[in-house]
């Protein structure tokens, strides 16, 4: 009987150790769920009070304010849309062709991608120079609304193509930039529509806008490319080259032209005209 009354001593010994040790654990486990919540919860009050500080700083500080008269706003109302409302007006009275209607739509389309272009790669590097102060919010409101602006425009015409050729809607906006790639290469190639200064390059214009195509020697990168716009002149600085001052036709915006460097190595001027007409050349012959 000693012997029995002994084992189950060891025995009780034995599971009071083992709750001993399970209790331990569970005690630990909550300690740690609880100093782990403490973190997180301490982390995520740092950073939400970082974010608000730099959303702070950012409507604060204004480090080029003479950036404050630059404007993004685009003028979608272009000879093309002109002429294919008026197409539509002859519609409704019998005397317009659906064939004329498409080609219409069509240019009007390619009349629209210079500005999707200019709004898409802006749109990126304007907003990571806005996060760090470098450009004031009224810069980045304008480009929004004109990217609104320009997603109208797009679905109007989408849906123009859909109700003049079914299932065209989607592919309408495909064929106007192959069709604006086959223009630039055709001016290029043709004199008839003009060369630019220096004898290479292209030009092309409407009514409120002139493009210019000017090649650009081998090895030149965009980051080496620098244009500079007044009111009637355009300066060019191209690497080490000296800068070259184009006096233009006529009078422009300078704050609403741009200029960018293509993948085929040419710089694309595009200028705003002050006053809507057509010129006779883009520089005076002078």
């Amino acid at each position: 009987p000693g012997v029995r009354v002994t084992r189950r001593k060891c025995k009780s010994l034995r599971a009071l150790r083992r709750r001993g040790k399970l209790a331990l654990h569970e005690s630990s486990a909550r300690s740690m769920l609880l100093i782990l919540s403490f973190v997180i919860a301490a982390v995520a009050v740092v950073i939400g009070y970082l974010a608000f500080r730099r959303i702070g700083e950012d409507e604060d500080r204004n480090y080029l304010p003479d950036l404050d008269d630059h404007t993004y706003d685009v003028d979608l109302d272009s000879p093309q849309r002109q002429e294919y409302t008026r197409l539509l007006e002859l519609e409704k009275e019998g005397t317009a062709t659906p064939n004329m209607l498409m080609v219409s739509l069509l240019n009007r389309a390619a009349a629209i991608l210079p500005y999707v272009e200019m709004v898409e790669r802006d749109r990126p590097r304007l907003h990571k120079l806005h996060r760090h102060s470098y450009v004031p919010t009224n810069v980045v409101d304008e480009l929004t609304a004109s990217e609104f602006e320009l997603q109208h425009e797009v679905e109007e015409v989408r849906t123009e193509a859909e109700r003049l050729k079914p299932g065209w809607g989607p592919a309408i906006f495909p064929q106007a930039w192959q069709l604006a790639r086959k223009r630039r290469e055709a001016q290029i190639q043709q004199a008839a529509q003009g060369r630019a200064p220096g004898g290479g390059g292209n030009w092309s214009q409407s009514n409120t806008h002139m493009s210019l195509g000017l090649p650009l020697p081998p090895n030149i990168r965009s980051g080496n490319v620098l244009c500079n716009f007044e009111q009637q002149a355009v300066i060019i600085v191209i690497g080490s080259h000296n800068p070259r001052r184009l006096e233009l036709e006529q009078e422009v915006k300078p704050d609403k032209c741009s200029w960018t460097v293509r993948e085929d190595n040419t710089l694309q001027i595009v200028l705003a005209k002050k006053e809507a007409a057509m010129w006779k050349a883009p520089h005076k012959s002078s």
